[in-house]
């Protein structure tokens, strides 16, 4: 499973959770609303509230398997009946409509690509709110209830309402939450990706320069070492091969010159090392160390034994701001060992 892969899991997962949520705040409200409703004797309400019991049971195995889109529309739906059937058996004073305004909150979820259906919800809830209250003007409810009673149902509305919306505002930030922490690990990715090559793990040119300002002065040494005849590598065994090799000796860089240098991939099979406050002499020694090394490492491709050698070029100076030059001349101290005979040290 590639990281794409992960994080498609990932976000299927949080989004099924978020709408198991929802469905099991309505279990509880529609549970409650049925045991009020037959206590009130409001049959009509008893039942209804019932089926919607069963209704939202059928939701979490919609949800489950991933229908989201079909579960959240069902869910809309339902609401906008459920208060329409509410505030017609017992009237707007019962504060059903108030759960209009609650759903209203929750299409910060709605999972559809195309982003005014969310808007489209809303506008619709708000609609049947407005037309709600002008109904119930011109008639009167079919159950006619205790004033007492309106006002225990209005109270027991609007803190069901009061929960949606406040599980919609948590919801809400701990997503915005964990969307800031992927995008600081994203852009702490990305750091990385500039700052390390990402098939050897060296230092890019990019972080080299950085590390290049942090140096603190003193006697400088700059090393270019070349893969020789690398080419007849990749000719012969393939670039599978060819970055099999330049893996294995960017791990003998750092085991041998790691503590001393900043080692950077300058480019193709050419390598950069840089050493700050470090003596000539312990220069040469770890770059023949390393040159040796190389030689003598047991490079092997698919049982395919590669005798594998470089050649380094070294130069000394004192000022960082002289590295160019620095680079210019160990380039041409490595030219003239390409020149005469390779797998040599020449500083």
């Amino acid at each position: 499973m590639d990281i794409a892969d992960m994080e498609n899991v990932r976000d299927d997962s949080y989004t099924r959770t978020v709408y198991q949520r929802v469905v099991i705040l309505a279990l509880l409200t529609h549970g409650s609303y049925a045991v009020l409703f037959a206590f009130l004797k409001v049959t009509v309400l008893c039942f209804y509230n019932m089926a919607s019991v069963v209704f939202y049971l059928f939701m979490l195995r919609l949800i489950r398997k991933g229908f989201y889109r079909a579960s959240v529309s069902c869910i809309h739906a339902e609401v906008c009946i459920f208060v329409a059937v509410m505030v017609c058996m017992v009237g707007w004073n019962a504060g059903g409509a108030l759960f209009l305004i609650a759903v209203s909150s929750l299409v910060y979820f709605c999972p559809f690509r195309k982003k005014y259906i969310p808007y489209l919800f809303s506008a619709f809830e708000i609609s049947l709110f407005f037309t709600l209250y002008g109904f119930t003007r011109r008639g009167a409810a079919v159950y006619l209830l205790d004033d007492n009673i309106l006002s225990f149902l209005y109270i027991c509305s609007a803190c069901a309402c009061f929960g949606i919306i406040l599980f919609s505002s948590f919801t809400a930030r701990v997503s915005a939450t964990s969307d800031r922490r992927e995008l600081m690990k994203e852009n702490e990715n990305l750091s990385v990706r500039a700052d390390y090559d990402q098939l050897t793990g060296l230092l890019t040119r990019y972080s080299f320069q950085k590390r290049l300002e942090d140096c603190t002065g003193g006697r400088l040494a700059l090393t270019i070492g070349d893969i020789d005849d690398f080419k007849k590598v990749n000719d012969t065994y393939g670039h599978v091969c060819g970055d099999y090799v330049l893996r294995e000796i960017a791990e003998l860089m750092r085991r041998i010159c790691g503590d001393k240098a900043d080692i950077c991939r300058w480019g193709g099979e050419e390598f950069l090392l840089l050493f700050n406050g470090v003596s000539d002499k312990e220069v040469l020694e770890a770059v023949q160390t390393l040159r040796r090394t190389i030689e003598k490492h047991d490079f092997c491709f698919e049982d395919e034994a590669l005798h594998i050698t470089m050649t380094f070029g070294v130069s000394f100076g004192w000022e960082k701001d002289d590295v160019p030059h620095l680079i210019s001349i160990a380039d041409a101290q490595l030219y003239h060992g390409k020149k005469n005979g390779k797998n040599r040290v020449v500083g």
